[in-house]
């Protein structure tokens, strides 16, 4: 293993390779080509608008750009804004210049920062190690398992990753390899500007000084230079004076990032928007954004404190950054263990990256694999050295000039990386004929129950499946010719494009959202009703989780829980005793929107064996029959929506108020968990 050696001392110095500007130009283009490509794919699939906590973010965003409150509005949902606020002015600002509502413009200001989130991985990584590796480096970040969902929704997470990364991009030039004379001031205004910005995305700094100091403790600190303290006598004095030496280490990284006015500057900004939120926002933004969104998920105690998962963060990382995690891994047999944590070794920076991430997130009660999404990048710069090491390795093993140990690791990396792009297309090709050819297989394999169809398939997805099955063997036989050739970077190509077609069958096949349609439902019926509507103002019951509110580009006027005395709803005896006038707020509003579920609350059901609605109430279930048609016409009607049991949507002109009802209102309660599940 000595050519390890020899080649871990010439990269020691941490000279920044030289990468002419065409090509650059060249390389940023695929990646915005594949950025495209990811976000066309989702734009195609059934909407997904309504899942992922979008609906809070949306609804946030729309509420500023409507009533001018551009610090804690209320949205359809009812809640004030839980995160910063920069996400939420940035899609407001967007909604208020198109004037347009669809998921696409939903979703823009997301997809736009996960561009520049993969050109700062290319950059990054180009500095770290050379351009062939940058550029699989932000390719394999783009198409990874996970970025199918996390390009594609209008959440904070994106936008703070951009920002984390600009950081460390920033960080890297002032203590690892730092920049001379009066540019490193440039970089000093970066670094702060995008923990400043990072800050009010998400976290308000908790979390850009948890992730990025830790970082920089541990890649400052850590990297290597212990050996002499083995003469150190007495034996015991030894993890004194390691960690002096780690101590002055970090000290001195933290100096050159110039805390004086730095920190200062990061304090005062995010301490001033805050304070403005808190004031306009009252103590419903401190119980919200605070109380929920903080204190909950790290402690786990409160009425609506989220459920921790059983799987490892570490083993959540390793799937969700599919494939390039499978190449990270190989990457380490191509440095001594002695070197893994070493300044001089190339994996020592993207290793101490994921640690700064994962370990503070493994903390708090209320983990999701999305907090991860900060350090996707490391894996992915990673997985790109991987290839582009065993490339360099490949042309020197057909030359004969490398034989024995290190030869054999060569071989043995060479067909365990081969077997990426044989996998993902073999995957494709067996997903994608089983849809294609449902029909003809056997009724006993019980494909319904394994891969259920999906609830809308257009007419032009039929030729794309086709496709996909075609690329899959595509994928494979590339994968195996590159491997027979020796063509490593060819086998690292294959395995990003099969990824784009596991990323068409995910979104418009396997993921919930496209097996209910719950969203294209929802989607359809907004569009269908929104020149109905109009400018007319409407109620609506029971739907703050749906998406529909949303396209419509207007909240409707929320109606109150069905009960005596609401003043929005308002229920009289009849002269039986047993049925109800219903009175409904303005008579002037003649629109309502509502669903089954909110039709049985406010008494418009009765409930019946066999009905057409099945409400589930704990683990018992009650069926109803529904009666649109006694508050007034059903002008629009949808499919029936399963994600928590909403049942169909009703867009209704009312009747002249009061209205006789038949049932006495149910309260069908709160029904936990996100939308989808």
């Amino acid at each position: 293993m000595a050519w390890l050696g020899e080649y871990y001392r010439q990269r020691g110095g941490g000279a920044a390779s030289s990468i002419s500007r065409w090509r650059t130009t060249a390389d940023i283009g695929v990646i915005l080509l594949l950025i495209v490509a990811m976000a066309a794919i989702a734009d195609h699939a059934p909407s997904t608008t309504y899942a992922f906590a979008q609906l809070n973010n949306i609804g946030s965003a729309m509420a500023m750009e409507q009533n001018g409150n551009w610090l804690s509005p209320v949205n359809q949902v009812g809640n004030v804004p839980r995160k910063g606020p920069l996400t939420f002015w940035a899609l407001g600002g967007l909604l208020k210049l198109t004037d347009a509502r669809d998921d696409l413009i939903f979703r823009l200001p997301n997809i736009l920062c996960s561009l520049a989130t993969a050109v700062l991985i290319y950059l990054l990584a180009g500095r770290w190690y050379n351009r062939r590796a940058a550029l699989l480096s932000a390719c394999l970040w783009v198409v990874m398992l996970h970025m199918s969902k996390q390009i594609n929704v209008a959440l904070t997470d994106m936008m703070l990753t951009m920002w984390l990364t600009g950081a460390i991009f920033c960080l890297d030039r002032l203590v690892f390899h730092r920049a001379g004379g009066s540019r490193a001031w440039w970089w000093v205004a970066g670094f702060w500007a995008c923990m400043t910005l990072s800050g009010i995305t998400k976290g308000w700094g908790l979390v850009s000084l948890a992730l990025v100091f830790f970082f920089m403790i541990l890649a400052a600190g850590l990297g290597g230079g212990f050996k002499p303290l083995r003469l150190a006598m007495p034996w015991f004095d030894r993890p004194i004076l390691a960690g002096r030496i780690i101590i002055r280490r970090a000290w001195r990284a933290f100096l050159c990032t110039r805390p004086a006015w730095g920190l200062p500057v990061f304090v005062a900004v995010i301490g001033t928007v805050l304070g403005a939120m808190i004031w306009n926002g009252g103590q419903e933004f401190v119980r919200d954004a605070l109380g929920v969104e903080i204190g909950q998920r790290i402690t786990g105690e409160g009425e609506t404190a989220p459920v921790r998962g059983w799987t490892l963060p570490p083993l959540q990382l390793i799937y969700f950054t599919l494939p390039a995690s499978y190449l990270a891994l190989i990457a380490f047999c191509f440095v001594r263990p002695g070197l893994w944590l070493g300044r001089k070794g190339p994996l020592c920076l993207p290793i101490f990256w994921i640690i700064a991430v994962v370990v503070p997130y493994s903390i708090p009660h209320g983990f999701r694999p999305d907090y991860l999404l900060p350090c996707y990048a490391a894996v992915a710069i990673m997985g790109g050295w991987a290839v582009d090491r065993l490339a360099e390795l490949a042309r020197l093993t057909n030359r004969g000039r490398l034989g024995g140990r290190a030869g054999r690791t060569v071989i043995f990396a060479r067909h365990a990386m081969a077997a990426v792009p044989v996998l993902i297309g073999a995957a494709i090709f067996v997903l994608a004929s089983a849809y294609f050819f449902r029909e003809l297989l056997p009724a006993a394999w019980q494909l319904d129950k394994l891969l259920p169809m999906p609830f809308l398939i257009g007419p032009e997805t039929w030729p794309m499946l086709w496709a996909c099955m075609t690329l899959g063997v595509c994928t494979i036989a590339a994968g195996v010719w590159a491997s027979l050739t020796w063509r490593i970077r060819t086998v690292g190509a294959a395995a990003i494009y099969g990824m784009l077609c596991a990323a068409f069958l995910a979104t418009h096949f396997i993921n919930p959202e496209a097996r209910t349609g719950d969203g294209e439902k929802m989607r359809t019926l907004a569009m269908d009703v929104r020149p109905i509507v109009g400018a007319d103002r409407y109620y609506v019951h029971k739907c703050e989780k749906l998406s529909v509110e949303l396209y419509f580009g207007q909240f409707g006027q929320k109606l109150l829980p069905g009960g005596v005395g609401d003043p929005s709803i308002k229920y009289d005896p009849c002269d039986s005793g047993r049925d109800f006038t219903l009175t409904i707020g303005d008579p002037a509003i003649r629109w309502l929107m509502t669903c089954d579920r909110g039709l049985v609350e406010m008494g418009a059901a009765v409930e019946k064996p066999g009905g057409d609605f099945t409400l589930k109430l704990g683990n018992a279930r009650k069926t109803f029959d529904t009666w649109p048609d006694i508050l007034g016409q059903v002008v629009r009607s949808s499919p029936s929506v399963v994600s928590q049991g909403w049942g169909r949507i009703y867009l209704i002109r009312l009747h002249t108020r009061p209205i006789r009802l038949w049932s006495k209102p149910f309260d069908t309660g709160f029904i936990p968990g996100a939308p989808g599940e």
